[in-house]
């Protein structure tokens, strides 16, 4: 028995945001959630960077969101999920984002040129100078169909994943180029990137991890959700989409002003009582992978509140509005666990030192929840083919696995089973 792909839990489509889910996803193969992933990151650049979320008296956070769609290239309907979303965003503006969509990413100083500070030339004594920077705040919406590729390529481009993590942050950027120095003021770059399970996986390197490039993302599997060999011709129903991406628009406009997100009281209480809490608790999984991934998540969480709040035209966050917030992290740690266990068995990951631990423990508590471990070759399988099986058994040791002997599917004859008590469903054995 394999796992089954996650489900978000419908508190997601939450709201306007996913009242326009709702509305598109009759007629799209695109998985909902990545829908929903795609809206969200476009209504976040064009909300721009003045709204910001209260998180202490000493910080704040723009209103700005990152998302990873994963899937198949042949039946993950990434692309079909963001075209959907681009249906809406046109509605909502599209002479704003023909204008501000960049649609490839090639490197820090040529992701920070698109956002940089405008100057104007003045005249002194016959020569032409810079004069001072217009501080635009510049809005963009980053569309990376390939990041895989983009990635694969971070030691060749080492500027380009320390920009997208100061991007992120809402910091200015800088480059220093001698003879054209580009500087961004407080810039707003969302960003969107499709990527499959493969890629993903093979980017799980030690050092990319510790970076903190991908913690900055939201991060969903998805997978065609129908089949509609007619197109779907007739099952779209545009005015009332019309009518809802028109509220959207009139609310976003309303944002786009200097203004602190605060929560109700009602919610400040269900934040501290406990979302709080459950946002910075240790993981059942405490590998080091997995934890990469949580260290964001409070401050995610009310970014994605907020979101919800101001595309609804209200200036508070709310109960549900974290509710669905909440929901989404919780798609996104389901959606790594499930890529990185289940859909890579089989098949090799690069990986190295401590990271072929958190892997193989991150694998092992996976199957452990439906009382299913790996076998030896199983395991090499998914280490490396050169992987020793002293090396193996030595990581086996170290996570205190247990071993028994049993019938694994594909494996034709007995085989010693490996897998870890404390992962196993009811009494620790399998």
């Amino acid at each position: 028995m394999q796992l089954k792909a996650p489900t978000p839990d419908p508190k997601v489509y939450h709201g306007t945001l996913g009242r326009i889910v709702r509305l598109l996803e009759p007629s799209s193969e695109g998985d909902p959630i990545g829908i929903l992933g795609s809206l969200m990151t476009g209504v976040s650049a064009f909300l721009g960077p003045r709204p910001r979320v209260w998180i202490t008296d000493l910080e704040d956070h723009p209103v700005l969101i990152f998302c990873l769609l994963i899937g198949r290239s042949n039946t993950g309907k990434k692309g079909t999920a963001t075209n959907s979303a681009k249906a809406a965003l046109d509605i909502l503006n599209a002479a704003w984002f023909k204008t501000n969509t960049i649609r490839d990413l090639t490197s820090g100083p040529g992701l920070i040129a698109e956002v940089r500070d405008a100057t104007e030339e003045a005249e002194e004594g016959g020569e032409l100078i810079s004069a001072a920077p217009y501080i635009g705040h510049e809005s963009r919406w980053v569309f990376s169909s390939e990041y895989g590729k983009v990635m694969a390529n971070s030691a060749a481009i080492g500027s380009l994943a320390a920009t997208i993590r100061q991007a992120w942050d809402g910091d200015d950027l800088s480059s220093k180029v001698k003879k054209d120095p580009l500087v961004a003021t407080r810039p707003h770059i969302a960003i969107l990137a499709h990527i499959t399970p493969k890629e993903f996986r093979d980017r799980f390197s030690e050092g990319e991890l510790g970076g903190g490039t991908y913690n900055r993302f939201q991060i969903f599997n998805v997978t065609q959700s129908k089949d509609l060999p007619r197109g779907g011709r007739g099952l779209l129903d545009r005015e009332k989409l019309e009518r809802e991406v028109g509220k959207l628009r009139e609310n976003l406009l309303k944002a786009r002003k200097d203004m602190i997100i605060y929560r109700t009281a009602e919610a400040d209480d269900y934040w501290a009582d406990v979302l709080y809490v459950k946002a910075g608790a240790d993981i059942e999984d405490d590998s080091e992978m997995m934890e990469e991934f949580t260290a964001r998540r409070r401050p995610y969480t009310l970014r994605l509140a907020a979101l919800y709040a101001l595309a609804d035209g209200r200036k508070e966050i709310g109960v549900k509005d974290l509710e669905a917030a909440n929901a989404i992290c919780e798609y996104t740690l389901a959606s790594i666990e499930y890529v990185v266990s289940t859909q890579g068995i089989g098949q090799q990951v690069s990986t190295s030192g401590n990271s072929k631990a958190s892997l193989l423990g991150a694998t092992l508590r996976t199957l452990g929840k439906v009382n299913q471990g790996l076998t030896l070759m199983q395991i090499r399988e998914r280490l490396g083919p050169n992987t020793p099986s002293a090396e193996i058994k030595a990581l086996l040791e170290s996570l205190g696995a247990s071993q028994k002997k049993g019938h694994k599917e594909g494996a034709g004859r007995p085989a010693t089973i490996y897998y870890l008590p404390d992962a196993v469903n009811g009494d620790g054995a399998l």
